[in-house]
């Protein structure tokens, strides 16, 4: 598991991702860099310990796919 399937199930089982869609909602500016700009999508493509990619689910606030490296 990657750190972005990790980050984006922790703040599913403390429902932190609750806040966050309310924030966007109310058109408060999100920003990350790395796992915490992928989760923003759908899905997103990480590097794996094989030097390939990994497919993950995002928090589904964007509707696209995200592969930041």
């Amino acid at each position: 598991m990657g750190i972005t399937s990790f980050l984006v199930e922790k703040w599913r089982q403390y429902r932190f991702h609750e806040v966050l869609k309310e924030a966007y909602q109310k058109g408060i500016v999100l920003a990350g860099i790395g796992a915490g700009a992928m989760c923003w999508f759908e899905k997103c493509y990480s590097e794996n310990i094989n030097n390939g990619y990994e497919g993950y689910n995002g928090l589904g606030m964007l509707p696209e796919t995200y592969c930041p490296y």
